[in-house]
């Protein structure tokens, strides 16, 4: 499934940040549908720049992927006074144990979700719905092309690789 759209969640003093959509007044993380040739970190930071006028510009970490809708995590963030646009009724910083009503479906479904561990996001680059690097944690993952473990040929535009499975990092790394 292809990426189509972004969001953060933002974390802070045991805190998230949600907004009140104005389409259908439900509460959700501040995201948007990615522009053209964009990639979802930049639609994402894009998108809260637009909706609560804060540009956050530290690494983000891919938190969920639900329905081709990719949450990033914040959870180094320093509390910030938003200033919204007209997309958005009002935001807020709220406890998880206290979140206003209704919520997004999106936002249940995330929460919800197991967060996306190491090789999932391994293979998110690999599948192309996320770019290649992507911030993990205190790391970052990139798509590489692993040469010297088999035999390739190329063909001016084909190349043909083979690498022996001995040779494979682990079954379940590269499922």
């Amino acid at each position: 499934m292809k990426t189509y759209a972004a969001g953060i969640l933002f974390k802070s003093g045991g805190k998230i940040f949600l907004v009140k959509r104005g389409d259908d007044g439900s509460w959700a993380v501040p995201g948007g549908k990615l522009e053209e040739g964009e990639t979802p970190e930049a639609a994402a930071k894009r998108e809260v720049l637009e909706e609560c006028g804060f540009d956050y510009s530290a690494p983000l970490t891919p938190h969920t992927l639900i329905d081709g809708y990719v949450t990033y995590l914040a959870d180094d963030a320093e509390q910030f006074d938003a200033v919204l646009n007209d997309e958005n009724q009002a935001c807020g910083w709220f406890s998880p144990d206290e979140l206003p009503e209704p919520l997004h479906p999106g936002m249940v479904a995330m929460l919800d979700a197991e967060p996306l561990n190491e090789k999932d996001v391994a293979g998110l680059i690999a599948g192309g719905q996320l770019t290649s690097p992507q911030f993990f944690r205190n790391m970052y993952l990139w798509a590489l092309r692993i040469t010297g473990t088999g035999v390739t040929w190329r063909s001016k535009f084909r190349q043909y690789a083979y690498r022996s499975p001995e040779n494979y990092l682990t079954d379940d790394f590269l499922a």
